[in-house]
């Protein structure tokens, strides 16, 4: 388990992080969210130790900071990796990771073979994208951190991606990982955190945007009036013979539904938040509604 605690990071007066928490458990994919600035790419680096910080990092209860053993079993891919452009990509593997025992599994789920032997040099940005996600996982044992780890993938690749840190996931791995792909990352993360301003948007925020909504036409003005009467209390006015409705509870669900079948609706289209339109609500002052 990694665990993040007051977390702070400067660049002279500039702070960039500011008293971060978070954690993520073993087994566990979380997302680390926000728009460009925010401080994603740097809160990675500060957990790798790859730049100077304050606060509390430590996993599975042991200070990274003080157990520099510990980044054995880390795998990092951070911005652009890098490599030994006149080696192959398995010659980088081998040198990377001390531990190669999985590394033709993984090979396989990202069909990297076709690749896998020759000179980096040669290599397309998707195929140095997938040699770095194969380093990260194949030393990873105990914690994942990728940065933008899908940009360069193809639709296919990106099937590969999520099957490769699916295993990692099952063997027991913390991954952390910061995407712009925010409608793809949604379905693969566990749990996600925003950024904004170097700080962690609180939970009481997110859950805001967390019940379902719908939007529904009724067949008639009339229709809209008898049943706005009923459930005045859960339903936004909209133009027409329109409104939004916000359901929280499963019984009232079930009785919005039958009263529009019993009055005649046109349609109903699901509007509940995604993690995309949550984002853009975030980095609009929570007043995009």
């Amino acid at each position: 388990m990694i665990k993040v605690k007051g977390l702070n990071k400067s660049y002279g007066k500039n702070k960039v992080l500011c008293g971060i928490d978070l954690n993520a458990a073993n087994g566990e994919i979380v997302g680390i969210f926000g728009a460009n600035g925010s401080g994603k790419s740097t809160f990675l680096k500060c957990v790798a130790g790859l730049t100077s910080c304050s606060g509390e990092i430590s996993l599975d209860g042991r200070s990274l900071s003080e157990n520099h053993s510990l980044m054995k079993d880390v795998g990092v891919m951070i911005e652009t990796p890098a490599f030994y452009k006149d080696m192959t990509g398995r010659e980088n593997i081998k040198f990377f990771c001390p531990d190669y025992s999985s590394a033709q599994q993984y090979i396989d789920v990202l069909a990297a073979n076709d690749f896998i032997d020759r000179k980096v040099r040669t290599y397309s940005v998707g195929m140095k994208q997938k040699l770095g996600l194969l380093i990260a996982c194949i030393k990873g044992k105990e914690l994942v951190l990728l940065d933008e780890p899908f940009n360069g993938l193809d639709v296919i690749s990106l099937d590969q991606a999520d099957k490769l840190l699916d295993i990692c996931k099952k063997k027991g791995a913390c991954i952390l990982l910061t995407s712009h792909m925010l409608e793809h990352s949604s379905g693969l993360c566990d749990r996600y955190y925003l950024l904004k301003d170097g700080k962690v948007v609180p939970n009481e925020e997110l859950l805001k945007f967390e019940k379902p909504r719908y939007s529904v036409e009724m067949r008639s003005l009339q229709a809209k009036e008898k049943i706005s009467a009923l459930y005045a209390d859960i339903i936004t006015d909209k133009p027409g013979k329109t409104f939004e409705v916000v359901l929280e509870d499963a019984d009232i669900e079930k009785r919005f539904f039958f009263a529009l079948s019993e009055y005649g609706f046109s349609s109903v289209k699901d509007i509940t938040d995604t993690l995309e339109s949550k984002y853009r609500i975030m980095e609009q002052g929570y007043e995009a509604r």
